[in-house]
């Protein structure tokens, strides 16, 4: 299904509407990319285990005190040929993505999903990045949407420049790699980034 061309409304702050500025202050919050050495050996006690390769960067990205600018913006839209809807490139110039508590999202009236991430501007694991993921699908979804989260699933969240969101769904997806832009397997979830803020839940 074709996304359609929405448009955000209302008032900005700097380009983080302020509807999605109330909802993240008051209802949802954002951890932070990245582990500390400490945090890393804590989760590895409790039977996690993590490669030499995902342990640096995730202290890299902890250890990081980049904040992402309007280049960073600028220079995302470029790798990915779309231009961001403002309260979505507002959230990133905010938040620079991260895991959100709570993340409960209905995308159909008898399916939750719990969103594990919304991908970052800047990070120093590719998988993580809006970019990096863009760039791993990019024969796997319609050029024009980008991917903006990712469920427990491996399922996405995608934005186009009308800013709809779409949840695409990994177990639809078309038999024939031939078949994009394929839209089958997308399904609308909210009007506009700040609307699929206010949707997330808790249980």
């Amino acid at each position: 299904m074709r996304l359609g061309r929405w448009r955000v409304s209302g008032r900005t702050l700097g380009g983080f509407s302020a509807d999605a500025a109330r909802i993240v202050g008051s209802v949802l919050r954002f951890g932070k990319l990245g582990l500390s050495a400490a945090e890393i050996a804590r989760l590895e006690s409790y039977g996690l285990r993590y490669d030499k390769r995902q342990k640096r960067e995730m202290m890299a990205d902890a250890s990081s005190g980049r904040t992402v600018g309007e280049a960073d913006i600028r220079a995302l839209e470029k790798a990915v040929g779309v231009a961001l809807p403002a309260d979505y490139a507002g959230f990133l110039r905010e938040h620079n993505g991260g895991s959100p508590t709570p993340s409960l999202l209905d995308v159909a009236a008898t399916r939750t999903v719990s969103i594990q991430l919304f991908f970052a501007v800047l990070s120093a694991s590719a998988n993580q990045t809006v970019a990096g993921v863009k760039a791993q699908f990019r024969d796997r979804m319609p050029a024009e949407l980008v991917p903006i989260a990712r469920d427990s699933a491996g399922n996405l969240l995608l934005i186009g420049a009308g800013g709809e969101i779409g949840f695409w769904d990994h177990e639809l997806e078309a038999d024939d790699d031939g078949a994009q832009p394929y839209y089958a397997n997308i399904t609308t979830v909210a009007p506009s980034f700040t609307a699929l803020l206010g949707r997330i839940h808790a249980e």
